[in-house]
C-alpha cells in the first residue's frame, strides 16, 4: 500500500486476518500505510498486525511510527511539488516526450494480441453455439466447462461475458472478443 491513498482492495487481507483470527504481518509499518489514520483504524478494528522490521512494537510504538511514517510522506509530496516547477524552470521537458507514439504502439500491440487470441477463442465460442448453446449464459457456462482461459481473471464468469459486445446472432471480431473475454 505504502501512500496517501487507500485502496479498498487491499484491506481484504486484513479483514480475513480480523475474520479468521490470525494476525497480519507487514514488512514494516509504511509498507501497510503512511495514514495515521488508516492504521488507528484499522487496530481499533480489531485486526492484529506484525511488522516484521519490528516485531515487539506495541500499540504506542506503532502510532508513533505511523506518524513519523505520514510526516515522511507529506515532506516527499513537498519535495516532489517543489522539484518539478524547479526542473520545468531549468528547461528540463517533463513527461514522456513520445508520449503519442508510445500510446499508438500499445494500441497496436494490444489489438495484435486481440487478434490472436480471438483466432484461438472464437472457434470454440462457434462450436458451442453450433452444438445448440445460444444464450450468453449457456455459451459462459460451457466455455467454463472446457477450461477456457480468458484473458480477464482466468475464467469466464456470466457477468462478465453479459458485457461483452457478443451477441450469439452476431460475428465476433478480435477487438470485441479481447474486451470480454
Amino acid at each position: 500500500m505504502g501512500g496517501a491513498t487507500i485502496d479498498p482492495s487491499w484491506l481484504r487481507p486484513s479483514l480475513a486476518c480480523k475474520k479468521y483470527k490470525a494476525k497480519l504481518i507487514i514488512a514494516k509499518i509504511d509498507r501497510l500505510s503512511r495514514n495515521l489514520a488508516f492504521i488507528a483504524t484499522l487496530m481499533d478494528s480489531g485486526v492484529e498486525f506484525v511488522a516484521v522490521d519490528n516485531p515487539r512494537a506495541n500499540k504506542l510504538t506503532v502510532h508513533i511510527l505511523a506518524a513519523v511514517a505520514q510526516h515522511e510522506r507529506e515532506l516527499i509530496g513537498q519535495r516532489t511539488r517543489d522539484a518539478l516547477p524547479a526542473a520545468k524552470a531549468r528547461g528540463k521537458k517533463l513527461g514522456n516526450p513520445k508520449l503519442a507514439e508510445a500510446r499508438k504502439r500499445a494500441i497496436q500491440g494490444n489489438r495484435s494480441s486481440a487478434a490472436r487470441y480471438a483466432a484461438n477463442v472464437l472457434p470454440v465460442i462457434r462450436e458451442i453455439q453450433a452444438s445448440g448453446v445460444k444464450s450468453l449464459r449457456g455459451v459462459a457456462r460451457a466455455s467454463a466447462a472446457r477450461g477456457i482461459a480468458y484473458r480477464c481473471r482466468g475464467s469466464l464468469e456470466e457477468v462478465e461475458f453479459n458485457r461483452t459486445k457478443f451477441k450469439p446472432t452476431e460475428s465476433l471480431d478480435a477487438y470485441d472478443c479481447y474486451l470480454g473475454l
